[in-house]
Formats: structure tokens, sequence, C-alpha cells
């Protein structure tokens, strides 16, 4: 059932109680103060505390009564009413879709399970009002914080001057005691104002330091669902980083027991995180030992550069030709005309066309081609079958079948007549 606001049915019991510790409150201002102090200070601390219970009212009325849920879901609950389709938001990246409210929220936006909706910009669900606290009643909540924090304070000023008047006056209080009451105990009036100077202590600690909680909140600009989120991560990072077999001190308890009932000293610690260290720079590698093929690479284009003659080189003078490597870059021999004769020059030329093909270094007419090609696999052999089944059976002849009318082969051809041959001969 979806809750639009906290006066709907199921009351939680965090919600009746407030309503009786309130109750309670304001009654015995009424009853056990109010008509004692006739003075003017009374009358200021009676008209304030007035003052103080109508906005107390106010304000828990506005916050209850406003429905905190978010636009689309909303949207999308009245078209349902209506029977219509609601609409589609065109750019739906600024939001996500919620599949219990079957509609886009905002990305702030969480469905909470109690009131069965998706609330705008979430902060959380209060138990004391029966609803949940999100962007549109976010300001009538810190109103009501603002007046039950003053409320209960006007009720500890008033208790501890009650008590301190019939502890230092105590002829004058008695008098007015039994003016008032008609013979009321003193006893028993001291001992509910103690009681209930202890209760709107405890009150008043419990609201300031949720005040203070939420002044945090607006700082660093988070809502408590992130803030509990955000708490939860870091506490799974430190457990990681401590491992299983780490055992808790008594430091550490001490914490975990502030961050759940104290978490105005909590957010604390998250204002004052330490922002995130720039990454370091990467340290320079040390450099490897060159392979056989960087090796050959580099010969070759020592190679290279040494057999091109550029255009401007041709142009130079003889003394001052370039310097040629032959060889590789461990055991390099620079050969140049300075301080040679001619003899000497001249025989450079013949030297290197003695050197070995692969090692002399290719001249400006030749070129050299690398050839990258794979060589083709040889053919395999056929396999040879491994049993009985798997070879081929046995080629039969075909019988030929002669013409019909025809001898049989295996048949004797006919005899010759000598008495024909005979005639023949004759007549030839």
């Amino acid at each position: 059932m979806v809750r639009t606001h906290g006066f709907e049915k199921p009351f939680d019991a965090h919600q009746v109680a407030s309503w009786f510790v309130f109750g309670y409150f304001a009654v015995f201002y009424a009853v056990f103060y109010a008509p004692i102090h006739t003075d003017a200070a009374g009358i200021v601390c009676t008209a304030l505390y007035v003052l103080c219970v109508i906005g107390t009212v106010a304000t828990n009325l506005m916050v209850v009564k406003t429905d905190p849920v978010d636009p689309g879901a909303k949207a999308k609950r009245a078209a349902d009413a209506a029977g219509t389709v609601a609409p589609t938001p065109e750019d739906t990246s600024p939001y996500n879709f919620c599949y219990l409210c079957n509609a886009h929220v905002h990305k702030r936006s969480k469905h909470c399970r109690r009131c069965d909706k998706c609330v705008d910009v979430f902060d959380h669900h209060c138990p004391w009002l029966n609803t949940c606290v999100g962007a549109i009643n976010y300001r009538y909540f810190l109103s009501l914080l603002v007046a039950t924090l003053s409320l209960t304070l006007l009720q500890v000023v008033t208790a501890l001057h009650a008590i301190l008047r019939l502890a230092t006056s105590r002829d004058a209080a008695l008098a007015d005691l039994h003016a008032v009451y008609d013979g009321f105990p003193a006893v028993a009036y001291l001992v509910l104002h103690i009681f209930t100077l202890v209760l709107v202590a405890l009150a008043w600690l419990g609201l300031m330091q949720l005040f203070t909680f939420h002044i945090g909140l607006i700082y660093t600009g988070v809502t408590t669902y992130e803030f509990i989120v955000a708490q939860r991560n870091k506490i799974k990072a430190r457990d990681a980083e401590r491992g299983a077999d780490y055992v808790p001190t008594c430091a550490d308890k001490v914490e975990g027991w502030v961050q759940r009932n104290a978490p105005c000293l909590a957010v604390c610690d998250l204002c004052e995180a330490p922002p995130a260290k720039a990454p370091a720079p990467a340290k320079p590698q040390p450099s490897k030992k060159p392979g056989r093929a960087a090796k050959s690479s580099a010969r070759l284009e020592n190679m290279r550069q040494a057999t091109a003659t550029p255009k401007a080189a041709t142009d130079q003078p003889a003394d001052k030709a370039p310097k040629v490597r032959v060889g590789s870059d461990e055991a390099a021999e620079e050969f140049s005309d300075d301080g040679m004769d001619e003899t000497s020059a001249a025989t450079i030329p013949a030297y290197m066309e003695q050197v070995p093909s692969p090692l002399r270094p290719p001249t400006a007419m030749e070129e050299i081609h690398i050839d990258t090609r794979v060589p083709e696999p040889p053919p395999r052999p056929p396999k040879s079958p491994k049993s009985p089944r798997d070879a081929p059976p046995p080629s039969r002849a075909v019988p030929v079948v002669p013409p019909r009318g025809s001898p049989p082969p295996d048949a004797p051809g006919p005899r010759s007549n000598p008495n024909e041959q005979v005639l023949q001969s004759n007549r030839l």
C-alpha cells in the first residue's frame, strides 16, 4: 500500500511514543511551572514556550502531510488512477527506471519499502514521523528540528530554575506551592522536576546531535542515505585492508559505537576527509638488453644509412666525404679519407669488394629485398591405414560381355580346307 502521508495507518511505535512525550512535556509545564512562576521572567518563559509549542506542531504537520514522492512516480500514479498512459521523458539519461513504481525517477531518488514509493532525492525514512524525508519536505524537517530544539531547551531551563529556586529559596517556594496546589508534597514536586529534567536533557542531546549531523550533510552536499552508503564502503575497504586475522582493539570498538550512535561525529570525519592523492608519476623502466632481432634491425639500418648517398653529400669535396660504418655496432670500423694518401683512398673500394656479400654493405645501385613470406609447409605423405577396416577395398575386374552372335573367345577358329586353297590358286 502506497503511503501518501505520515498520519495513515498503521502508525509507527516511535511516532506514538513521540506524541506521548511531547504531550507530557507540555502538560507538565502548564501544570507544574506556569501557575507558580507568575513574575515577569515566568511570563516571558511561558510566552516563549507557547510559541515553541505552536511552531513544533505546525512544522510537524507540514512535514507529515507533505508527500515527498518523485514527480515521475506521482505522474504515473495519477495516470493509473485516470486510466491513461503516463508521459515518458525524451531524454532518459538523467533518470533511473523503478520497476516497482514502473516509472522514470531521478538519479538520487530511492524507493522506500515502508512507504512503497520513490522519494525525490531520498534522505531517510523517519520512524518518529512515520514518513519519508526528501527534497520536497526537507526544509520543513529542518524547521521542525529547530522548533523542537528550542522547546526542549526552554523546558530544561525552566526545570533547572524550579529546582534551584526550591533549593535556594525554600520558604518562598513552599509557600507558593501550598498556595497553588493546596498542600502538594514538596518532595514529589522536586522528584517530578528532576525526572522531567533528565528526560528533556536526553531528548535535547539526541535532537542536537541530529541537527548537527544534518548541518554537516548540508555542508558536504550529501543525503543521509548517501552518507550511510559511503560509511559502509569505508568500513568494507578498511576490513579488507586489515585482513580476516585482524583483532579489533578497544579504539576500534569505540569508533564503531560512535558511528552507530553519534552520526554527527562520523559526519565530521567525512567532512574532513583528505582529497584524493594525485597518481604518482610512472617510474622509468630500465632498458632491456636488445635481442637478436633488434641487433639485426639496427645493423640493417646502419647499413642503409651508410650506403645512402644524399644529394648534398655528392656535392661535397673529396676531403669531406662522410664516414662509412662497416659491421656491427660492437666492432665498427670507420673509413674516411681524412689523413689518407691517394693510394690508401683508392684501395678502399677494392677492399670493400673483397668483403663477402652477407657482410658487405650494398652499394647505391643495389637494393635490399627482404622476403617476408612464410614458406609453405611440404605436402604430407598419405597416412597409412591403421587397421584393415580403414584400408580401401580391392579393385575388381569388370567382365567383358561379347556381343550377341559372336563366338566365345575360348572357341577354336574355323579349320582351313586344303582343297579350297588349291582351287583358289588355280583360279589365279
